[in-house]
């Protein structure tokens, strides 16, 4: 491929991946447990392989989901035996504690060989055996049960502190599995929890066999184990290339089962569906690896099946060769919320990053097993800034390990990760969720006096307020103040804030108009839009019966005229605000009954002209309908301008005339608001013009100088008070506060506010006295403070009266129960049972050690007492006594192992005098007897009747098996060596202790050997060591005469008896043979086997021919003068002639040496006859070869002195 185009085709494969899944999520925050980060001080060593697997659970019931670890290349007890860490964690996902489970730590004891890799995988059981802590099951695909690497998985029962209680291996040889395993199988490579297919209440599991040979080789297969609570094999079923009704396409090596995991219901048919990884599937290339999504049947054999690979279903993520895909697998559940369930899938050799350094994808399913949307995480995609190396292998196992509701929180293995050592191992955990933005907007309502403030919100938020509320509404006071709140959603937030005011002193600026009337018509604003009084208007007394406060309008032709001087001619939002005391209609000239009528208490918007049909003005005025024939009275407060219709209506008589009413017209935006007494009674959308206000303005009638409409004037007939007009268009609460300021009797009402009594007591309700004033509760008591003890919450009303005004005031008193405090009955309780006491969430608390909380923890016999005062301050007491009795500490003592027909004793201690016991062998001594291997309880019951239980593991072992042979006898020569086995320690008859002996000379030899439960086996055995027969008495070496042909007698008698004689060459029997020297033209060997009959051992013995090559070479001169040098006269080569003769003469054939055969072997001649020194001359010599020559060698030696 071109370098443009491989560029090309990698950059749409990267937008590919982006653009078709930046909607699902990304990383939104990671942590990291290793040898270095996540607070984990557990020891781990080079290539540990810790991170291998993950397994989740609440390990130690502080309801924070804990992790179990493998890592399974720990060497504790042997090389890769294998390991689990739990790790309990903290709210923070740092380690809190942690326990290790291997052949030296945790309980586990004996069981794991070298190589068994214990912890390639783990998944959590739940509680099997009933005794309220998570159980495991830990995978051992190199166990040898059945074969080399068949493979087992371990259920491993745990005690409350992370340590064993008990386990039982399912291997090819225990648990009651009868599935056939072969040599290399693996099974238990991967190990998940199914959960309880069968509805027995146990946990169910799947276990991958990844080479097994089900249609070919190393295709894989999936065994689905039901188990008993005992954690043995009730039945079984297999899914592979030829079982299981599984028909998909499996190729050699495809390595099926590889990952695997449990989902939800996909098709809707009740029965929940596996997903199985096929990571070295070569679906669009070498090892990319594949997803098999199986659709189950209720008995666990697949109806059909969805394949996920490069080139199927629905799946578009770029996948390269090698990356092996489905190494892992998760369940997530549903997290886009389409009713489906997802899953995670690793790809642990993506080289995303770095080469190896991992990934995992995150795969969002249809109901039919294809892939919706997904999302790649790695180095570079996803979010994700966490460091990977090289060879990390991140994704070799992927677990779920919190769902959240925008997020979930998934763990992922980083196999080799280098932390602390080479290939140590880590566990990242990973929050993956949408980075969607919040939003939020305070909204601002009224609640009767108070404020209240919702945070309206785009997302599920989490919430906090600036008064440290986490509700979405609160509510404050009607007074001035600032709030914020803060609205997060996966590390995102967003803020609001708002300022309230305390009262409309704050819009004092914006006030265009005020007319208090204090004894006048003068604008206190500020503005200098003062009234004139116009045909008799009068000062009258107010809504607080102070005289000259407001005024009075006859009705007929009164009113107030206003010229304003402030530039309102084009205005946009304004509040008007009057408070009018209405008195009738019949002054009104001209009406005709059952004609509607309108009374203007202010008209702002006088018009000049002959626009007739310009009737229904803006401005404020109350309406009333006649109807005589219906004998009904109703009025409106205001018309709807648009439609011409008349709205919210209310009883005349009862609610209009004769009562001081508030009247706010509010125009904002393109909308008009009619408030009536504080509530918002109106809105409707107005002309969306801005409103001419630069007319005169007339209080108390409808354009009276307008002469255009002198036939319909339209005057009010009552009282007027407190006009103000705003440049501002006042928003709901501020109405009401408006309306509540200006509605109260000034220093008249209750002075008490709503408040809250305990049953059964009083309280004094007080209203400020004022001499002028008459006062009635609705207790029918006419004085201004009344003392009442209500029952149940009762609301009081005052009426306050001084003539003509009326004013009503009202107070809640509500009542508070009393705070119920019940401790229960004095009890006793054994000790080691956590004890709380509970006062109840009714208030505070003060214990009988001041403490406050609403639990007390007791530890101790003795008196308990609290009292809870709620926030009202009513309290109650109660009190308990609590007797905590001793429970006894169960020890068993006694030799857990025994031997074969022998038996062990175990003692139970630890109870009082009058305990009792109860062993699980039905036995109710202290001591029993044991003489079958298994797991032996004991509870120990004190007189008391407090209890505790203990257990043991006693194991039965088999002597050692020792057989040393039969007596036999050997011959020298041949090693002989005993083995004793390779089961336990060795003393042999020397006291030497290796496994084997090597045996040197006749004798009884024995050995003692002892296993590692201290059971014995002694042997012996009596071994003679034959002696082999002597070699023959004469020379084995001949050399014979070149020149001459003769023949040689062998003798190969060596002087014993009993011997047996056979010649190789000539197969000859006899002691001797006669050979021709004829055709030996250098060497000849025969060969001749001696043998003793009576024991069988033999010799061979080669006699060498050898002709004589005639390269004698005698010296002729020697010194012989003791000085160590040249002081024996030397004859070359005369060694191949030892049946040569030497004889030396002096001048006189005086024999000074010889005749002397073999001359090289015996005295050579050293220049000294009978032991004197010869004189120094000139000797002769023959050298007589007859045997081998015909020829003599002859010469002369001289000795030098």
């Amino acid at each position: 491929m071109k370098p443009f185009k491989l560029f090309l085709t990698l950059i749409i494969n990267l937008l590919i991946i982006f653009l078709s899944n930046a909607q699902i999520g990304t990383v939104l925050s990671y942590s990291k447990i290793s040898s270095t980060f996540g607070n984990f001080s557990g020891t781990l060593d080079s290539d540990d392989g810790f991170g291998r697997a993950i397994s989740i659970g609440d390990f130690d019931g502080d309801n924070i989901n804990d992790i179990a670890v493998p890592a399974s290349g720990d060497d504790d007890g042997g090389s890769n035996r294998g390991a689990v860490w739990l790790l309990m964690l903290n709210e923070d996902k740092t380690v809190k504690n942690y326990y290790k489970i291997s052949s030296t730590s945790g309980g586990f004891g004996i069981g794991l060989d070298n190589e068994d890799i214990f912890g390639a995988y783990v998944c959590n059981l739940g509680d099997i055996d009933g005794d309220a802590v998570t159980d495991i099951a830990v995978s051992a695909w190199g166990d040898d049960d059945g074969g080399t690497n068949t493979g087992a998985v371990w259920i491993i029962f745990l005690n409350s502190n992370g340590t064993v209680k008990n386990k039982q291996k399912i291997s090819a040889l225990e648990g009651n599995f009868i599935g056939d395993l072969d040599a290399v199988d693996m099974f238990g490579i991967t190990v998940s929890s199914l959960g309880d297919l069968d509805d027995d209440g146990i946990t169910d599991i799947g276990v991958s066999a990844r080479d097994d040979d089900d249609g070919g080789t190393d295709r894989g297969a999936v065994w689905i184990l039901y188990l008993y609570s005992n954690g043995t094999v009730k039945t079984h079923s297999k899914i592979s290339n030829t079982s299981g009704g599984f028909y998909g396409q499996l190729d050699d090596y495809d390595w099926f089962g590889r990952g695997l995991a449990k989902i939800e219901d996909l098709n809707g048919d009740g029965i929940n569906e596996f997903v199985i990884g096929s990571m070295q599937d070569d679906d669009g290339g070498t090892d990319k690896g594949a997803i098999w999504i199986l659709f189950m049947n209720s008995d666990e054999t697949v109806n059909y099946y969805q394949k996920i690979s490069a080139t199927q279903g629905n799946f578009n993520g770029v996948l390269d060769a090698g990356d092996n895909f489905g190494r892992s697998i998760c369940n997530i559940g549903d997290i886009d919320n389409d009713g489906i369930c997802d899953i995670v899938a690793g790809a642990y050799d993506d080289d995303d990053g770095a080469t190896n350094a991992g990934a995992f994808w995150v795969l969002l399913l249809n109901s039919d097993g294809t892939v919706k949307d997904y999302q790649k995480i790695s180095s570079l995609f996803g979010g994700f800034t966490g460091i990977l190396d090289a060879g990390d292998y991140f994704g070799v196992s992927v677990e779920l390990y919190l769902a959240n509701t925008n997020s979930f929180e998934v763990l992922v293995g980083a196999v080799s990760d280098d932390d602390g050592q080479s290939g140590a191992g880590a566990v990242w955990i990973l929050t993956i969720g949408n980075l969607e933005t919040p939003t939020v907007e305070i909204i601002q309502t009224c609640e009767n006096n108070s404020i209240l403030l919702t945070a309206q919100i785009n997302l599920n938020c989490s919430i906090l307020w600036s008064t440290g509320d986490t509700s979405l509404s609160i509510i404050v006071p009607n007074v001035e103040n600032s709030y914020s709140v803060i609205a997060s959603i996966d590390g995102n937030n967003a803020t609001d804030s708002i300022y309230i005011k305390d009262s409309l002193q704050t819009f004092n600026d914006l006030l265009i108009l005020s007319l208090p009337f204090n004894g006048n018509a003068i604008d206190e604003s500020g503005n200098g839009n003062n009234g004139i009084i116009e045909n008799g208007t009068t000062l009258t007394t107010n809504r607080f019966g102070e005289e000259n406060k407001a005024y009075f309008f006859d009705g007929i032709d009164d009113y107030i005229l206003i010229t304003p001087i402030t530039d309102v001619s084009e205005i946009g939002d304004f509040t008007i605000s009057l408070w009018a005391y209405c008195e009738g209609w019949e002054n009104q000239p001209g009406l005709s009954i059952g004609y509607l009528d309108h009374q203007y208490i202010f008209d702002g918007h006088s018009r000049s002209g002959t626009v007739t049909s310009d009737f229904f003005r803006d401005g404020i005025h109350v309406d009333y309908n006649q109807k005589t024939d219906y004998h009904e009275t109703t009025y409106n407060v205001t018309r709807d301008l648009e439609t011409n219709s008349f709205v919210n209506e209310f009883d005349f008589a009862n609610d209009l005339l004769f009562k001081w009413h508030n009247l706010v017209f509010i125009r904002k935006n393109d909308s008009t608001y009619h408030y009536f007494d504080g509530n918002l009674i109106s809105v409707k959308l107005n002309n969306n013009s801005l409103l001419n206000m630069q007319h005169d303005w007339h209080i108390g009638t409808f354009s009276a100088n307008n002469h255009n409409y002198s036939s319909m004037n339209y005057n009010f007939f009552g009282k007027i008070d407190d006009i103000l007009f705003y440049n501002k268009a006042l928003n709901n609460c501020e109405v009401q506060n408006l309306f509540n300021q200006n509605s109260t009797i000034p220093n008249i009402g209750i002075v008490n506010n709503d408040t809250t009594i305990c049953t059964g007591s009083s309280i004094i309700l007080r209203a400020n006295e004022n001499s002028t004033y008459t006062y009635l509760w609705n207790t029918s008591e006419t004085t201004a403070s009344i003392s009442v003890s209500p029952i149940e919450t009762t609301e009081y009303f005052l009426t306050i009266t001084n003539g003509a005004n009326i004013f009503v005031d009202s107070i809640t008193v509500n009542i508070s129960p009393n705070p119920v405090v019940n401790l229960g009955g004095d009890f006793s309780q054994c000790e080691g049972n956590p004890i709380v006491l509970d006062a109840g969430n009714d208030g505070t608390y003060n214990w009988q050690d001041n403490s406050i909380n609403q639990t007390f923890s007791v530890t101790q016999t003795g008196l308990y007492s609290v009292t809870v005062t709620n926030l009202y301050g009513c309290s109650d007491s109660d009190s308990v006594l609590i007797s905590i009795l001793s429970t006894p500490s169960v020890t068993i003592l006694g030799n857990p192992y025994f031997c074969t027909t022998n038996t062990t004793m175990l003692t139970a201690e630890g109870g009082d005098l009058g305990a009792s016991y109860h062993w699980s062998n039905g036995s109710d001594l202290a001591e029993i007897t044991v003489s079958i291997g298994g797991v032996y309880s004991v509870t120990v019951i004190n007189s008391n009747g407090c209890e505790d239980e203990n257990f043991v593991t006693v194991v039965e072992s088999l002597n050692p098996i020792v057989n040393l042979g039969d007596d036999f006898s050997q011959c020298e020569g041949n090693p002989i060596v005993l083995d004793a086995g390779n089961d336990g320690t060795y003393n042999w008859q020397d006291n030497s202790i290796n496994q084997t002996f090597s045996v040197t000379q006749t004798g009884l030899y024995s050995v003692t050997v002892t296993n590692l439960y201290g059971c014995e086996t002694s042997d012996n055995i009596f071994v003679t060591i034959n002696q082999l027969p002597s070699s023959p008495i004469e020379n084995t070496n001949i050399t014979f005469e070149q020149d001459v042909d003769t023949v040689i007698t062998l003798n190969a008698d060596n002087g014993e008896n009993n011997m047996a004689y056979f010649w190789e060459e000539t197969n000859d029997t006899s002691k001797t043979i006669i050979v021709s020297t004829n055709g030996i033209f250098n060497t000849l060997n025969y060969n001749v086997i001696i043998e003793n009959k009576n024991t069988g051992c033999s010799i061979t013995i080669t006699y060498t021919i050898t002709k004589a090559q005639m390269d004698i070479h005698p010296y002729n001169v020697i010194t012989a003068n003791d000085d160590g040098y040249n002081d024996y006269w030397e004859i070359d080569n005369i060694v191949l002639y030892p049946e040569s003769t030497v004889i030396i003469f002096n001048r006189n054939g005086n024999t000074v040496y010889g005749p002397q055969k073999d001359y090289e072997n015996s005295t050579k001649f050293d220049g000294t006859y009978n032991n004197k020194h010869l004189p120094a001359a000139t000797y002769f010599y023959i050298i007589d070869l007859s045997k081998y020559s015909k020829k003599q060698i002859r010469g002369s030696l001289t000795i030098l002195r």
